[in-house]
């Protein structure tokens, strides 16, 4: 349910400029195409970064309860008022005792599309994020003291980060976050080592799959081939892996196709508390094997 505040803004915005934060700018109908969401419902330009994480670091270092930055890639969908009306930001702050920072592409191509080119197409505003979360790390030590830093992405967002991978193999950006979080893919699986191998971006990878995903299922037939985030075989043969990821096999768990949420997690004890690390910035305490299945973890064990 939208709380009063945000139905309001909507109301408003349709007739009148509003600040959001950043710039003025006039919201829902004339969104930048690419921009940067907060969960209090601040919407950016790219170019603001630099203004959005000292205010938001700022915020993490006045709050006791508060000590992980997660940088979100949304999926398909008509966002950003997807994430406002199914709160996903602000459930993510609160499952991870979180400041979540959401960069939104134009991730909406009809109820039948697969927007995979406008995936694509904005990556190198993705690559500015990255580049200015860099500088910003170099010259504020102060601020990101005792932070940590997460990228998840989700769905279709994998392919903003695949693409953004890919360009920027000649010029690596290096570990800029603690952990990274490629949930439910919607890559290719079977190409997928040629890009998650340049992966610098984390020191920590993991990319979780499961073949019961009822949302991916249907994107592999589309796009004729199985997504990522389903399985690790394409055409029924087991596909390449990359040594420095870990894949989190959460089949047998769940049946949705958001599976971050803590309130889709009710009967998967096992891989909430593997999250409740991933997402917090942490490296999960898992047995030393590359294909983790989620399910047979001893939950004394992490």
């Amino acid at each position: 349910m939208m709380t009063r505040s945000l139905q309001t803004l909507m109301v408003l915005s349709a007739v009148l400029p509003v600040h959001l934060g950043c710039r003025l700018m006039r919201p829902h109908a004339q969104y930048p195409i690419r921009s940067l969401v907060t969960a209090k419902g601040d919407i950016c330009q790219v170019s603001d970064l630099a203004t959005l994480l000292e205010d938001t670091l700022r915020a993490i270092q006045n709050d006791d309860e508060c000590d992980n930055l997660i940088v979100f890639v949304h999926g398909r969908g008509k966002h950003p008022g997807k994430a406002f009306r199914q709160r996903l930001l602000t459930d993510l702050e609160k499952d991870y005792s979180a400041k979540v920072i959401m960069f939104h592409w134009p991730s909406w191509d009809g109820p039948l599309g697969f927007p995979e080119q406008a995936a694509r197409d904005s990556a190198q505003d993705f690559i500015t994020v990255l580049a200015a979360i860099k500088t910003f790390k170099r010259t504020h030590p102060d601020l990101i003291q005792n932070v940590r830093f997460t990228l998840l992405t989700q769905s279709m967002g994998s392919l903003v980060l695949e693409e953004s991978v890919l360009r920027l193999r000649k010029h690596p950006m290096g570990a800029l976050f603690d952990t990274l979080v490629i949930s439910a893919s919607a890559s290719d699986t079977r190409d997928h080592a040629a890009w998650v191998s340049r992966l610098d971006l984390a020191d920590h990878i993991y990319i979780l799959i499961n073949r019961d995903d009822p949302v991916l299922g249907s994107a592999g037939l589309k796009e004729k081939g199985r997504r990522l985030g389903q399985g690790l075989k394409s055409q029924g043969k087991p596909v390449k892996l990359v040594d420095r990821a870990v894949y989190i096999d959460a089949t047998r768990i769940t049946l949705l196709h958001r599976y971050y949420l803590h309130r889709n997690l009710r009967g998967s004890p096992a891989l909430r508390r593997f999250l409740d690390q991933v997402l917090n910035g942490q490296p999960a305490a898992l047995a030393p094997d590359h294909i983790i299945h989620i399910h047979e973890q001893d939950l004394d064990g992490y």
